[in-house]
């Protein structure tokens, strides 16, 4: 009779067992898809960061990367080739355009533009096959001279694109 009493215990055990081990933890269970609470803003969108966006230095250089070039990175001393329109803010009408191929070193361009093209700690530089918009305050540009048709104390406006780097100092060739 001992043999039959310890049977009800353990088949009472072992199913106790067996039924606990079955058990999914209520977090593992499935859940009713419920749909998100409708919440209405009227703050406007957040911008992305990245290209496209007008962006401002201490300096009051502001740049605008329209196009994020891939190519190589200029260095001071290289000489460069940009294609460029220039224009007054007042106004807008383009004063200058064409290919500049110039070198920093020797040639003297305005600040605004150095800082454009090859940056310092607020700008990056470019890479050839970019293009960036400068608006650059008279302080970065001619201040209160008269360059030609550029009144004292302008901002200017200029579309560069980065075209080339020569890999020496010396001019481009044909």
């Amino acid at each position: 009779m001992n043999g039959m009493n310890r049977s009800p215990v353990l088949l009472l055990t072992a199913a106790l067992l067996i039924l606990s081990g079955c058990q999914k933890p209520a977090s593992d269970g499935p859940k009713e898809a419920t749909a998100p609470p409708v919440v209405e803003s009227t703050a406007p969108p957040a911008s992305p960061s990245g290209p496209g966006e007008l962006k401002s230095t201490a300096s009051g250089l502001q740049y605008q990367d329209l196009v994020t070039g891939t190519g190589q990175r200029p260095m001071i001393g290289q000489s460069l080739q940009i294609y460029y329109t220039g224009r007054l803010k007042e106004g807008g009408e383009p004063f200058d355009s064409g290919v500049f191929d110039f070198n920093p070193m020797k040639d003297k361009v305005i600040r605004g533009w150095n800082l454009g093209i090859f940056g310092d700690a607020e700008i990056p530089p470019m890479r050839v096959g970019g293009k960036r918009k400068l608006i650059i305050p008279p302080g970065l540009g001619y201040g209160s001279m008269e360059s030609g048709p550029i009144p004292p104390n302008s901002t200017l406006i200029f579309d560069i694109e980065l075209k080339r780097v020569a890999s020496g100092q010396g001019p481009f060739g044909g």
